[in-house]
């Protein structure tokens, strides 16, 4: 059991960091604001939570276990949020999207 353990929390602590290479790499190559927040938001919410259920996974029977599903929950509420929070002010303050061919937001903000 405890060998099956240590292989699920390896194989997700690997996801969790191909999904943290692939953000990194949008990072880097995505044109505009917009997709850069969705990048970044993908390694935090994506890489980062796998990881601490990897972990939490890890030491289901520690003191640890708690105190990482705790992280996990402050990260799932508040990067989402921050990230929204930031593309909604960059949209007010009249940053526009690469390639914006139609604005359903336009009426929402003048």
């Amino acid at each position: 059991m405890e060998q099956m353990i240590e292989i699920l929390s390896e194989g997700l602590l690997a996801f969790a960091g191909l999904i943290t290479l692939i953000g990194a790499a949008g990072m880097l190559r995505f044109p505009d604001f917009y997709t850069r927040c969705h990048a970044a938001t993908m390694i935090t919410v994506g890489g980062f939570s796998i990881a601490l259920i990897a972990l939490a996974i890890q030491s289901m029977f520690e003191v640890y276990f708690f105190k990482i599903l705790m992280v996990l929950s402050v990260n799932l509420l508040t990067n989402p949020t921050a990230t929204h929070a930031l593309a909604d002010s960059a949209y007010r303050l009249g940053v526009k999207p690469i390639g914006l061919v139609r604005n359903d937001m336009g009426r929402r903000y003048e």
